[in-house]
């Protein structure tokens, strides 16, 4: 049993979704609600760790909800971030004084979230486990298209082996298909978030290369449909 609470609060189901796929990987139990009077009353309960809190919510909004919620001597230190789309300098303030430790922005982005979160929460993983995976990739860049072969892959990024010398944070046009799945193209637009040169500057057991950040996944089918086919790929192998 987890010993780890977080509780979620939106009113609209499909972000506290997000939350949670972003958490999978995190030793904690969530706890949701979906308005501030349920918050307020879920938060009294359960004496949750951390609390992630939309702003614009029905009967009681979220910055009403952690005034209350700092209010209660039981409750008072526990840490509240609030999740907004305004970020104007008024709101800031407002926010602040409601008492919370920190504010997302939406569309709220895993890295940023899960960074956020683990300031406070240090048993959060930020990291996604990766599988093994060798496939050929096509990538695309501003100067042109080249053949790659994949190392390894997780639901934000793949590691590409190559020869082929890019600048940090370029971006790219990555399009492959996963092996024995199906023979759908999935396209990846991504970033090159770090580079690992062969020789004695590289890193040990991994040939050179450089590992991508995911961007925007697509394909004939559409975004979510390619998202859920990775996840589901990657759920059926063995991840390290």
């Amino acid at each position: 049993m987890f010993k780890t609470e977080i509780l979620l609060v939106d009113d609209a189901k499909i972000f506290l979704d997000i939350q949670k796929t972003f958490l999978r990987y995190s030793p904690v139990q969530i706890v949701t609600a979906y308005n501030g009077i349920e918050a307020l009353e879920r938060a009294r309960q359960k004496k949750p760790d951390l609390i992630v809190m939309d702003v614009r919510m029905p009967h009681l909004d979220g910055v009403s909800c952690c005034k209350a919620i700092k209010a209660e001597p039981a409750l008072s230190y526990t840490p509240v971030i609030l999740v907004s789309t305004d970020s104007g300098v008024d709101d800031m303030a407002s926010y602040r004084n409601a008492g919370c430790c920190a504010i997302l922005h939406k569309p709220l982005q895993r890295r940023e979230f899960l960074n956020k979160l683990f300031t406070f929460l240090p048993v959060v993983e930020r990291r996604e486990p990766r599988v093994q995976c060798a496939m050929p990739v096509t990538v695309e860049t501003e100067t042109g298209t080249f053949a790659a072969t994949s190392r390894d892959i997780a639901m934000n990024g793949l590691y590409l082996v190559t020869d082929h010398d890019l600048k940090s944070a370029s971006e790219l046009v990555i399009s492959f298909t996963l092996p024995n799945w199906d023979n759908m193209v999935t396209v990846v637009r991504g970033r090159i978030a770090w580079q690992n040169k062969a020789g004695k500057n590289g890193v040990a057991g991994r040939p050179g290369g450089f590992g991508v950040e995911f961007l925007e996944i697509s394909g004939e089918d559409g975004i979510i449909a390619r998202q859920n086919h990775l996840m589901a790929f990657l759920m059926t192998q063995k991840a390290f």
